[in-house]
């Protein structure tokens, strides 16, 4: 009965529609998971409907009183200055992204022939490979089919201690070994393969970008979560309500049991 009180709470919190206890346990459905119902398992689960009860009510809590500080004029500067940090961030990332982009497309090009490009690119992923231009838009590069690689970075700043660089080239099937002079042929993109790995400064400058974009990203992704959370609540309610509760049950640990009288 307490989990679907527990449900029926929620519901009422979530403005979603709650269930008819009384007739509920009338229902041979209910009956039947009685019987197969654990003691431990019914006590987990009103544990944890129970907190998410507790959260439910915390959050209402802080939109409310987050709404009527945003009404204020003092708040309703706070929003807009959060709001225009957190549009700096995104644009921020965008740019890292694009200038990764374009400085890769630049090197590649330069060294593999103009036919290659970037095909996709975010944070530790590269996917490089020759670009069919018939089949591709401003919008979206193809490649021709299967001649495209992709290349991972990855760093771990805890031990173990290593920082690589990956990369991941499926096989094409055969192929004439005659030609490689067009681009859309087999032979040529394995050329450029070939002209890619046997390159140190031009793995290496492709690494450091990664690493960069890495870096970069990961901050922005940080502050980003913070603006977020702040945005949310800016009063910090949530922290308090925390605290509150943490100090409740500490008191309540702390509380002196009666002893058994004689």
């Amino acid at each position: 009965m307490e989990v679907y009180r527990l449900q029926n709470l929620l519901s009422a919190l979530k403005g979603e529609k709650e269930v008819d206890i009384d007739e509920l346990t009338k229902t041979y459905k209910f009956q039947q998971l009685l019987k197969e119902s654990k003691v431990y398992e019914l006590e987990e689960k009103v544990l944890s409907l129970n907190n998410s009860y507790i959260q439910a009510l915390d959050t209402k809590q802080i939109e409310k009183q987050t709404a009527a500080y945003y009404a204020t004029p003092e708040g309703e500067e706070c929003k807009k200055r959060l709001e225009q940090l957190i549009r700096q961030t995104e644009d921020d990332w965008n740019q890292i992204i694009r200038k990764n982009i374009s400085h890769i497309d630049e090197i590649i090009r330069r060294k593999l022939g103009s036919q290659w490009g970037v095909l996709g690119y975010n944070e530790g992923y590269l996917n490089i490979g020759v670009i069919n231009a018939d089949e591709s838009t401003p919008e979206r590069r193809n490649p021709y089919f299967g001649q495209d690689i992709c290349i991972y970075y990855k760093k771990n700043n805890y031990p173990p201690y290593m920082e690589c660089l990956r990369s991941n080239c499926g096989t094409t099937g055969d192929f004439s070994m005659e030609g490689g002079q067009t681009v859309g042929e087999r032979a040529m993109f394995y050329v450029g393969l070939g002209l890619l790995y046997s390159d140190a400064a031009l793995i290496n400058d492709i690494k450091s970008t990664m690493a960069n974009g890495v870096v970069v990203i990961d901050r922005l992704r940080e502050e980003y979560k913070v603006l977020r959370a702040t945005l949310a609540d800016p009063l910090k309610i949530g922290k308090k309500l925390k605290a509150e509760r943490h100090s409740q049950s500490v008191q309540a640990k702390r509380k002196p049991k009666h002893g058994r009288g004689i």
